[in-house]
């Protein structure tokens, strides 16, 4: 397993029905390339009320709930601006 830069990619998630935004948008830390060749992003863990209680500080994404990754200079001027006005 080695790690490599992940600059300027996110992880784009579904947002729960009739919220604000359709999407989150979620930092890759690093990828992760594994013995069997593939690679996946670490994201970091989101803030949240148990923050200082959790542990785990990445994640790997799931795939079941139509995530996919994204880099920054993909996104639209208006999904950019709602990244950097978000809290998480």
């Amino acid at each position: 397993m080695s790690l490599l830069n992940a600059d300027g990619w996110f992880l784009s998630e579904p947002n729960e029905p009739g919220s604000e935004r359709p999407r989150s948008l979620r930092r890759v830390a690093v990828w992760q390339v594994r013995d069997d060749g593939s690679v996946v992003g670490l994201i970091s863990h989101p803030r949240g009320p148990h923050a200082l209680h959790t542990t785990p500080t990445l994640k790997i994404p799931d795939g079941e709930r139509r995530s996919y990754y994204v880099h920054w200079d993909d996104l639209t001027a208006e999904e950019q601006k709602q990244h950097l006005g978000a809290d998480s």
